[in-house]
């Protein structure tokens, strides 16, 4: 919902500093005819006014269901996505093969680093693995901006 009524204010404002506030009440007001009827408009600015007028429509019909998302709630379900991030180990980028298991592998397979796609995909989904290791096994400034990452790729509500 938040992001709904940002869009809605962001175009609002920008239309209002276009066409004045008096003119856009008007073409609100009226029907998606008398925009696409308005000569003086261009093209982009019908667009925007049919992106408005929708958007409000779309406020309108979630909030008559009743599907308006508290801050406590958001913050919740942000927190519990975040928690199965963490609890996730992901698809190593580099197979971890024995001694034995290196020396019968006719190829090397190729490496998720070669394809940044599916790196940054659900297949890759997680945090590495920390199994075995203890804090002295990880550089502190590579393990920071790895978990950047994966916080940026998984968890886009999350903004700095």
């Amino acid at each position: 919902m938040p992001g709904v009524t940002s869009e809605i204010d962001g175009l609002r404002q920008a239309l209002q500093d276009e066409l004045g506030a008096d003119r856009l009440d008007t073409l609100l007001a009226g029907s998606t005819r008398l925009i696409d009827a308005d000569a003086e408009l261009t093209s982009d600015q019908k667009r925007r006014l049919h992106r408005l007028v929708f958007q409000t429509q779309h406020r309108a019909e979630i909030e008559s269901r009743g599907v308006v998302v508290s801050a406590r709630v958001l913050r919740e379900a942000v927190r519990r996505d975040i928690e199965a991030l963490f609890n996730t180990e992901r698809f190593e980028a580099v197979p971890l093969l024995s001694d034995l298991e290196s020396e019968q592998a006719a190829d090397n397979p190729p490496s998720l680093a070669d394809f940044p796609e599916v790196r940054r995909s659900v297949v890759n989904y997680g945090v590495p693995s920390f199994s075995g290791r203890s804090s002295r096994d990880f550089d502190r400034e590579a393990l920071a901006r790895e978990i950047r990452s994966v916080l940026a790729t998984f968890e886009p509500r999350l903004k700095e």
